[in-house]
């Protein structure tokens, strides 16, 4: 868990979300503060990532992107 808190409009909105791979996406970030696109193809199975996180932005839910130099993507919620 992260500790952090958001506001209860806020977590409606993520609780809202009932496709498979939003979900699973909003649920390991609110369990663990990030994910990345190793934990989506190596835990998950997600061949292609980026859709997963497109998914929930499609949801209206914004995420931040962080690249590193092992060109290993980093989403989490702002």
């Amino acid at each position: 868990m992260t500790g952090q808190i958001y506001p209860s409009e806020f977590l409606m909105l993520l609780k809202s979300v009932n496709a498979k791979r939003p979900k699973t996406v909003i649920d390991h970030i609110l369990k663990h503060g990030q994910i990345t696109t190793e934990e989506l193809k190596n835990i998950y199975g997600y061949n292609h990532p980026p859709r997963a996180i497109r998914d929930v932005r499609e949801q209206g839910i914004p995420m931040i992107t962080k690249s590193s130099l092992k060109k290993l993507q980093k989403y989490r919620k702002r």
